[in-house]
C-alpha cells in the first residue's frame, strides 16, 4: 500500500473517534514505523482525549503527526499534553 497524506487540516475540529479511527487504518496499512509504541499511543488518546480535538501541527517531522499527542487541543485551544510534561505513552516504549 502506498502512503498517503493526512487529510487533517490545522485548525478543524476533528471527532476523536474519527482521528482514532484515521489512526488506526494507518497502522494496519503496514506504513508505520515503531507500530507498537503507536499503537499504544492510539489507546491512550482514545481512553484520555475528549470527544473532539483540534488538529494543530507545530512543526515538521513527528511534530506534525497525527500519532503526537501533542499536536491536538481542546476545542478551547488548550494542549491535551502540556509540553512541559513527560509524554505519558513514551516510557513505556522507549525500545521501540
Amino acid at each position: 500500500m502506498t502512503w498517503q497524506k493526512w487529510y487533517f487540516q490545522p485548525g478543524e475540529c476533528y471527532l476523536l473517534s474519527e482521528v482514532v479511527g484515521a489512526l488506526r487504518d494507518r497502522l494496519r496499512s503496514g506504513t508505520v514505523i515503531n507500530e507498537k509504541a503507536k499503537e499504544a499511543r492510539v489507546d491512550w488518546m482514545e481512553r484520555n482525549f475528549p470527544a473532539e480535538i483540534v488538529w494543530l501541527p507545530f512543526s515538521t517531522g513527528y511534530g506534525a503527526s497525527p500519532f503526537n499527542g501533542r499536536c491536538w487541543r481542546t476545542i478551547e485551544g488548550k494542549p491535551l499534553i502540556a509540553t512541559d510534561v513527560a509524554d505519558p505513552v513514551l516510557k513505556d516504549h522507549e525500545s521501540d
